[in-house]
């Protein structure tokens, strides 16, 4: 992509400059933190992957289980969830296209102003994955129960396009994940037809090979193991 004309210098740890025209932004300008509990009866319990929000199967008592869910946050769709326990392993965030119920121990994100999510998804995934988030982080260490506060995570600065150009960002991201998951599907049918090939090929060598009469190693070559073999 091309640069901007014109940039400007701007005081953040892990950016020099941006584009003249861009603003910045503390979180809590743009997202509040939902703590709505929900009140159904059988809500439905979701989980945050790294790669989607999902629907947690609790029917086969796998994992930590819950005694009661009525101090479970309420998630909405499009709603921005953030785990603040794990800021080393990758980009633990996602944007939920299902409602249902998460564990409090999460982030859930709704926006105050208009803007787009999926530009802000990606933004928070490489906060996570340039390890920047675990650079505010507190706790024990940083190998243990490092975390990210809610105080911390609503005064984190953030990068502000004009909406335009964050559904041009997005959308650019969007496409080019989608050419990376094409070609590495791709890679993966190669590899899958390369398998089947060996597979066949050494299946051919098997067959062949039960037209030969089947002798015992002695037979055709003296085998030593501390002691000569002597041939019957």
């Amino acid at each position: 992509m091309k640069r901007y004309k014109k940039y400007r210098k701007v005081d953040l740890p892990w950016l020099k400059e941006v584009p003249e025209h861009w603003g910045t932004e503390k979180i809590k300008r743009l997202f509040y933190i939902s703590k709505d509990l929900s009140t159904k009866e059988n809500p439905v319990i979701l989980s945050l992957a790294r790669d989607k929000v999902k629907v947690r199967d609790i029917s086969n008592n796998k994992g930590q289980i819950a005694v009661d869910y009525s101090n479970y946050n309420k998630v909405e769709k499009g709603d921005l969830l953030l785990n603040p326990m794990d800021l080393y392993s990758g980009a633990n965030c996602n944007i939920s296209y299902i409602e249902g119920v998460i564990s409090p121990a999460y982030i859930n994100l709704r926006n105050k102003v208009k803007l787009n999510k999926k530009y802000y998804d990606y933004w928070f995934k490489a906060q996570y994955t340039s390890l920047a988030l675990q650079s505010v982080g507190k706790g024990v260490s940083k190998d243990n129960r490092w975390t990210l506060t809610n105080e911390t995570l609503l005064n984190y600065v953030t990068l502000t396009p004009p909406l335009s150009e964050q559904n041009q960002i997005a959308k650019f991201l969007d496409w080019k994940i989608g050419e990376i998951d094409r070609l590495v599907g791709l890679e993966k049918n190669k590899i899958e037809k390369l398998d089947e090939l060996l597979f066949n090929k050494l299946n051919s060598i098997y067959d062949n090979l039960k037209n030969y009469n089947l002798v015992t190693l002695k037979r055709i070559s003296n085998v030593y193991s501390g002691k000569e073999v002597v041939d019957e």
